[in-house]
């Protein structure tokens, strides 16, 4: 829990300093986001892993995942369900993305598992914790990271990528019988705008046959928009946490939705202003 508020705090304030700092290319910019980016990165590995919850029992890595596949089992999900993940990066891609050219190592982590070893090991995990949540064996036939810039890849399920992002590394499942689409990094919003939620434009509505949608908005989300989704069957399992009080996660389908919160613990998130 204190991972993930650390993260989105750290995330929020990257886009800030990306506006008003590094984009407009001011001397402060660049460092300042580096640091933020890396903070949320780390807060998030830590937040998933349970490494750092010293004197306390490790938690299953990629716990969320189970609830997903409850929350989806619960809406509906049938057995041999081909499913995509979209994922949030993988260390190796933002250490060497951030402050050295695209696949530099840094100095002391030449060990440090490939963007591919790494990926592997979240694909073995993700279907293990979702397979128990969901009670039913699934088929990931991708995890796709969203293709947007390195500066807006800092890690929190808020702040991950827009619709073009999202619809740019689903468009080729298109046609190949995909039942679902589990969004580990939140929903996609308008980076270049007011930052609202901006699930309507994803690729996947166009298609004959729409796969189910699920994702994890761990602490910010919009109440009035989930429910407006959920009513036209545009989402069927969200994962968030009701309130800054409570330590877990809950899942959220049609079947519950009289439990959906009716404000999110960091507000809405959208509407943050237009931006220059």
């Amino acid at each position: 829990m204190v991972g993930t508020i650390i993260a989105v705090v750290l995330g929020v304030l990257a886009v800030v300093v990306y506006f008003t700092g590094a984009r407009p290319q001011k001397p402060w910019g660049t460092p300042l986001l580096v640091l933020c980016v890396i903070g949320a990165v780390v807060a998030v590995v830590l937040q998933q892993t349970g490494l750092g919850r010293l004197g306390r029992p490790r938690i299953e890595p990629y716990r969320n995942m189970r609830l997903l596949g409850e929350g989806l089992k619960d809406a509906g999900l049938k057995d041999g369900a081909k499913i995509v993940i979209i994922r949030h990066p993988v260390d190796a891609e933002m250490m060497f993305g951030f402050p050295g050219p695209e696949g530099e190592v840094p100095p002391g982590m030449e060990d440090m598992p490939t963007v591919e070893e790494s990926v592997a090991e979240m694909k073995k995990a993700c279907k293990e914790q979702f397979e128990k949540g969901a009670g039913i064996s699934v088929e990931i036939v991708g995890l796709e990271r969203p293709s947007v810039p390195d500066e807006m890849m800092m890690g929190p399920p808020e702040m991950i990528g827009d619709a073009e992002a999202f619809s740019a590394v689903l468009r080729k499942y298109e046609g190949q019988g995909i039942d679902a689409v589990v969004s580990m990094v939140g929903l996609p919003r308008r980076l270049d705008r007011d930052m609202s939620w901006d699930l309507e434009s994803v690729c996947i509505y166009n298609w004959g046959n729409q796969p189910m949608v699920a994702a994890d908005l761990s602490m910010q989300y919009d109440p009035v928009k989930l429910r407006e989704w959920f009513d036209k069957d545009m989402i069927h399992a969200v994962v968030l946490y009701p309130s800054t009080k409570v330590t877990e996660r809950k899942v959220i389908t049609k079947n519950n939705l009289d439990e959906l919160p009716t404000e999110s613990p960091l507000g809405p998130g959208g509407g943050m202003g237009p931006v220059e």
